[in-house]
């Protein structure tokens, strides 16, 4: 250490800290300032002081402190994007979603170039996900984005595209709304502009007309030659199975997916994002054995996709996903017993679990447990309602199930998922009681209040398309 240069010293704190031993980075910074030849060694290096030393502070939730070190860093560097992009994370870190879209906006406001390297997908992520119902601060988050032609590893994220447009339709932007329909060629968003009125102006004004059925067989080549160049990349994996799956190429899917058939989360150790690629892997993969009939190894592999949960738990998704095709196979006792223990469950994950525990309590005679579970779904928001409709079809429930699916198409908030979930797909298979809901459902969508509803906001058509459900 006596000999380690300045810049030795910093490396070595950063390492520190980056494994975990925030005790001895704190000292090795602590020698660095003390050091008189830090002084002479140039801005970048004193800055890159300071952003150590922010990292530090921030793990000591001193959230303020650690900004204001930034800030000296950005002072020191004024050319180097990394001090305000980082700002936007520390402001994630720290619990505040809104202050950290708003710093990424003035981040690529600043500067957009390489936004894709500068801005994790986790960090983007998170923060679309907990600004989902903020629209004042999600809009001009995903905006800056889209400008900056930001890339979720390498793909085009066109599902935030496409909410960014029905942002922009709501507050009458239609020049931008034009712009973002423009730039919208894959599959699934284009279904879902097509069958919403918002957007029928903006689509019809597209240079080249394209329907999602039209633009599926170039979406696969493309997320094929994706994989081929890049085949260790998961994200790219995920995204070319859900393609292949929407096209029931299920026996490719079953192709694509098998060299990962047998991969364990010992594979993937300490990388959390990998560990849930993996389990949405495998969830597909078992999605395509059950449509291909193949039903007890698609049971077994999506337990197998639960054990890519965090920190030993189970990987919540696949488990709430196992215990209503469970529950719906008629078993309604192990599909309870599978949901003894859920961790890190969201709200639309508790509404998943309640249904689980409808059609389970139904099976059983336990209306009381019936009651509370359908009550507790009601009692949510936005989308994060919306298995209630299946909770009333499981009861039988048509004139609720009707009025409730005219709610979700008059509300702004929830209309997209509601006409989505009014198409007619191609034929998927259905586990037992999947079938009579969605036989009760195929009913309701004919009654006249109900066509009524969705003309009103939309369309209902036949879709060559075999979605995940």
């Amino acid at each position: 250490m006596s000999e380690a240069t300045p810049s030795e010293q910093l490396a070595m704190g950063w390492t520190a800290a980056q494994e975990g031993d925030y005790t001895r980075a704190r000292a090795l910074l602590a020698r660095l300032r003390a050091d008189p030849q830090l002084a002479r060694s140039g801005n970048e290096m004193q800055a890159n002081a300071y952003e150590l030393e922010a990292w530090l502070t921030l793990v000591d939730t001193h959230t303020d402190e650690a900004l204001a070190l930034l800030r000296k860093a950005q002072v020191l560097t004024p050319e180097r994007t990394y001090p305000r992009d980082t700002r936007s994370l520390f402001y994630a870190r720290a619990g505040r979603p809104a202050d950290a879209a708003r710093a990424l906006c003035e981040a690529l406001a600043w500067n957009d170039e390489r936004a894709s390297a500068r801005f994790e997908p986790a960090l983007v992520n998170h923060l679309a996900q907990a600004l989902r119902d903020d629209n004042a601060a999600l809009q001009p988050l995903l905006q800056a984005l889209f400008d900056a032609r930001w890339t979720d590893e390498g793909q085009d994220p066109q599902f935030r595209w496409q909410r960014l447009a029905e942002l922009q339709a709501d507050a009458g932007q239609t020049e931008a709304l034009q712009r973002t329909v423009a730039r919208i060629d894959q599959p699934m968003p284009l279904l879902h502009l097509s069958i919403d009125r918002r957007f029928d102006a903006a689509m019809a004004a597209r240079a080249t007309p394209l329907s999602a059925e039209a633009a599926l067989p170039a979406y696969v080549a493309l997320l094929r030659g994706n994989v081929q160049a890049h085949p260790d990349q998961l994200p790219r994996v995920t995204a070319l199975l859900t393609a292949l799956l929407q096209a029931s190429d299920n026996t490719g899917l079953l192709e694509a997916s098998a060299p990962f058939a047998d991969a364990t989360p010992a594979f993937f150790v300490h990388d959390d994002e990998a560990m849930m690629e993996m389990a949405w892997l495998l969830n597909l993969r078992a999605e395509a054995q059950r449509r291909l009939g193949q039903t007890d190894a698609a049971v077994a592999t999506l337990r197998h996709a639960m054990s890519f949960g965090p920190d030993g738990h189970a990987a919540v998704g696949q488990q709430l996903n196992l215990a209503l095709w469970l529950a719906d196979d008629r078993q309604p006792a192990q599909a309870l017993a599978l949901m003894e223990e859920l961790h890190d469950i969201s709200d639309y994950g508790k509404s998943v679990a309640d249904l689980v525990r409808v059609v389970a309590y139904q099976q059983l005679g336990d209306p009381a447990a019936v009651a509370r579970a359908t009550a507790a779904i009601a009692g949510r928001k936005g989308n994060d309602r919306d298995p209630y409709l299946h909770a009333l079809l499981a009861q039988g429930r048509q004139d609720d199930a009707a009025a409730e699916i005219i709610r979700r198409l008059r509300s702004v908030d929830t209309r997209q998922n509601m006409l989505q979930e009014a198409q007619q797909y191609g034929d998927i298979p259905r586990w037992p009681l999947a079938a009579e809901r969605d036989v009760l459902l195929q009913q309701l969508l004919q009654r006249g209040d109900v066509r009524e509803a969705i003309a009103a906001v939309g369309t209902r058509g036949r879709h060559a398309l075999y979605p995940f459900e």
